[in-house]
C-alpha cells in the first residue's frame, strides 16, 4: 500500500497534517506529486489525489518530498515545476519517480517555461524522442533557440499553454536558451542517448 503523509517541520519538530493511502503494485515505478497553493497542500500518487489539507500556519517555505520504506527506496528523475494557479496543478509541484531505477531514457519529454526558467533545465531522452516546451506561468514573451542552431521556435511564445516541439533523432547534448532572457539565466540542455 502506498502512503502519502503531509508533514510540516517547525521549530525543529515534525508534526503530521494529514495522511492518505492507496494500493500500488510492488516493484513498479511510482509517481509522487506535491502541490502547494496558498495554504492548501495536496499529495498525489500516480496522478491521483490521495490527501488534501489546509494548514493555516503555512505561509511560505520550502516544499519537499521524502520517502521511507522497509526496503531500498530511491528517487530518480526528480522534477520541480512551477505552475499557474487554476491550471491542472498550481503553485509548485514536486514530482519524483520511485522504485526500480530505469536505465532506459524517456521516449518523450516535457519542459515547462515561465518568467526566467525552464523546468527541468536538463532532460535526458532517447534518440527519436519528441520534447515539448510549454509556457505554464508568467506573461513575458519567450522562445526556444538551440545554441548550435539545430532547432528554434517559429515565433515568440507568450501565453500560458503555448507550446513548441522538436524531435531529437541523433544522440548528443543540445543546449538551448530563451533569447529574450538568456542574461537572466534562462538556459537548458537536452541529453539524447
Amino acid at each position: 500500500e502506498g502512503n502519502v503523509n503531509l508533514y510540516k517541520y517547525a521549530g525543529g519538530r515534525r508534526s503530521g497534517i494529514k495522511d492518505g493511502s492507496m494500493k500500488v503494485a510492488s516493484g513498479e515505478w511510482q509517481e509522487l506529486g506535491l502541490e502547494v497553493s496558498g495554504q492548501t497542500l495536496r499529495g498525489f500518487l500516480n496522478g491521483q489525489l490521495v490527501v488534501e489539507a489546509t494548514d493555516a500556519t503555512y505561509k511560505a517555505g520550502r516544499v519537499g518530498l521524502w520517502t521511507k520504506a522497509d526496503s531500498v527506496t530511491c528517487f530518480d528523475e526528480v522534477v520541480v515545476t512551477p505552475r499557474v494557479a487554476g491550471s491542472a496543478a498550481s503553485a509548485a509541484t514536486a514530482v519524483a519517480r520511485t522504485g526500480i531505477p530505469s536505465t532506459t531514457p524517456a521516449r518523450s519529454g516535457r519542459v515547462s517555461m515561465g518568467d526566467n526558467f525552464f523546468a527541468p533545465d536538463e532532460l535526458v531522452v532517447a534518440a527519436g524522442a519528441t520534447v515539448t516546451w510549454e509556457i505554464v506561468s508568467g506573461d513575458a514573451q519567450h522562445d526556444v533557440v538551440s545554441v548550435d542552431k539545430f532547432f528554434q521556435s517559429n515565433s515568440p511564445m507568450g501565453r500560458g499553454g503555448d507550446t513548441f516541439s522538436y524531435t531529437f533523432t541523433s544522440p548528443g547534448e543540445y543546449k538551448y536558451v530563451c533569447s529574450y532572457h538568456i542574461n537572466e539565466g534562462m538556459t537548458g540542455k537536452i541529453v539524447v542517448k
